[in-house]
């Protein structure tokens, strides 16, 4: 092996983009197994390197072998093999956004987080916030969550129900007197049937007035699919036939 071919193929490396500046960005998904020659070998075939060894010795020789980062990595134009490998081993990788707007049900936010890019999705996700509830419906505060391309969605919905709780807890320690609610969570269902009631702001007040007073008489309160009981215990509902 001749000095100039060592000598070209490290320049490159340093110097050289792997994607030219009009050409569209490139992802690459490292996972947990992945090995310093699985990564230099997935360079080659995406045809952003042409040798595989030189890449590999400069990995070998820095001692950088054992700290890749699993990730999606976008390879940005412009970038070199050399910026792209100290993005691998400082974990870089691609951010993506997901939002869930006021009002959406659980099964639209699965359905959500099952098509949402370089997301990891299990519906058994859904275990870890939703404690001892009957389901996990409204457990999760609308918001715009920020996730790391590869990731899990549990990182993602536990934000999501922390957020909510900071919330609740907020609103609870300022609610007005004399409400009939014994706990957060019992505001949150009634606030959920407002919601669903109005979008008119002028009206929710309304609708809230005449919820506490059917409350306070022990008269079930519908919202069309579901009836609920305020008891001594907390919310009850059942499904309406």
């Amino acid at each position: 092996m001749s000095f100039s071919y060592l000598f070209w193929n490290f320049y490159s490396l340093v110097a050289k983009p792997l994607l030219a500046k009009q050409e569209l960005p490139v992802i690459i998904n490292l996972d947990r197994t992945t090995s310093a020659s699985q990564f230099v070998q997935t360079l080659k075939e995406k045809n952003l390197i042409h040798y595989q060894r030189p890449l590999l010795m400069i990995i070998r020789v820095t001692g950088l072998s054992q700290r890749l980062k699993a990730g999606v990595y976008q390879i940005k134009p412009g970038e070199t093999a050399i910026q792209l490998l100290y993005r691998v081993v400082s974990g870089d990788v691609l951010t993506q956004n997901f939002t869930i707007i006021a009002g959406t049900t659980q099964q639209k936010i699965a359905q959500d987080l099952a098509k949402a890019s370089y997301l990891d999705y299990h519906p058994s996700d859904w275990s870890l916030i939703q404690e001892n509830h009957s389901n996990a419906e409204g457990l999760v505060l609308a918001d715009t969550y920020q996730y790391q391309g590869g990731s899990s969605s549990k990182s993602l919905l536990e934000h999501a129900h922390r957020k909510l709780i900071s919330y609740l807890n907020t609103v609870w320690a300022n609610r007005a007197p004399n409400l009939p609610y014994k706990n957060p969570y019992e505001l949150l269902t009634a606030a959920s049937i407002i919601e669903k009631e109005t979008a008119v702001p002028q009206e929710r007040q309304l609708i809230s007035g005449v919820m506490v007073n059917r409350i306070n008489k022990k008269i079930a309160v519908t919202d069309g699919s579901y009836s609920y009981l305020w008891l001594r215990s907390g919310v009850y509902w059942q499904v309406i036939p």
